[in-house]
């Protein structure tokens, strides 16, 4: 059965969160996506190892270290101002 007001699932324990709140874990949840989706788009491990030297002018082993370095701070800026779940 399909709910008519979407705000009526997003609730705590006693009462609707109100629309600030949603609105803030929305963009959060958005965030979260696009970070996953970033990091989805960076260059498998084996074709950054075999293209490093070529794209990059770097060898294979710190090419490596540079692509998990952008892996972090990509992750690290999602969830930056994030609440840890409880």
């Amino acid at each position: 059965m399909p709910v008519k007001d979407w705000r009526a699932i997003m609730t705590t324990d006693t009462k609707t969160m109100s629309p600030a709140a949603i609105r803030k874990l929305q963009d959060e949840r958005d965030r979260f996506w696009r970070a996953l989706h970033t990091i989805s788009k960076y260059m498998p491990p084996r074709e950054l190892e075999t293209k490093s030297g070529r794209l990059y002018g770097l060898p294979p082993d710190e090419a490596t270290e540079y692509a998990y370095e952008n892996v972090l701070n990509t992750a690290k800026g999602a969830i930056k101002g994030a609440r840890k779940p409880s």
